[in-house]
């Protein structure tokens, strides 16, 4: 028979919800995971970002850099819809001393490339259009 202590039902009760909460999870290997570059050519934004996505279920992560001046670590989090919308990729976008960003976006049919609007946080400043390219 296994006895535990009480210093480690914390321990216990963490890993089982964890277990049974991820318990239906796919591997990090959706359809936009991977290292994506904004196409300044394509698009209106014309600061280069470069960042690396993992897709696991509906939820998307990631980090990058934004190119500006001075370059700036950069924080992705969004969400990926298997349903037919117009966009069913949602990805923010965040800096240090930056102003945030959504990405309305979509995947091309082949993978490829990521495109939408891409919406600043405050209503002032007018949204731009970016294609993001794997490389």
């Amino acid at each position: 028979m296994v006895t535990t202590s009480r210093r480690e039902w914390p321990v216990l009760f963490v890993a089982a919800v964890l277990l049974a909460g991820c318990g239906d999870s796919v591997a990090p290997g959706g359809p936009v995971s991977g290292s994506w570059r904004s196409d300044t050519v394509l698009s209106t934004l014309t600061t280069l970002i470069d960042v690396h996505l993992t897709h696991r279920d509906t939820v998307i992560e990631g980090r990058g850099v934004y190119q500006g001046d001075p370059p700036a670590e950069m924080v992705v989090i969004g969400f990926y819809s298997s349903t037919s919308t117009p966009t069913p990729v949602i990805l923010t976008f965040s800096a240090v001393n930056t102003l945030p960003a959504i990405l309305f976006g979509r995947l091309s049919s082949n993978g490829d490339t990521l495109s939408g609007e891409y919406r600043w946080a405050f209503g002032a400043v007018p949204p731009d259009t970016v294609v993001f390219v794997r490389y």
